[in-house]
């Protein structure tokens, strides 16, 4: 085997194996990473859901005014 092929392979393969090693330190990282991400996510909407307000918000019973959304106008108050 000559010289230049031997040189190819060591290069081809140095390449190769930082390839490997540095897709599996990402893998690695993103998947501690997310799961860290999604139990913090979690515990903000468990938080959100027990606080009072965390449904609807709190309304007034004076004048029989009440706050309603119609479902076609998402995002839009009528009184």
């Amino acid at each position: 085997m000559r010289i230049s092929h031997k040189l190819f392979l060591l290069v081809a393969g140095t390449a190769l194996l930082s390839t490997v090693a540095i897709a599996g330190v990402t893998v690695w990282n993103l998947s501690r990473g997310f799961d860290a991400y999604l139990a913090e996510r979690d515990a903000q909407r468990l938080e959100t859901l027990a606080h009072p307000t965390g449904f609807e918000p709190v309304t007034s019973a004076f004048g029989g005014r009440r706050k309603r959304t119609l479902p076609n106008k998402v995002g839009r108050v009528y009184y």
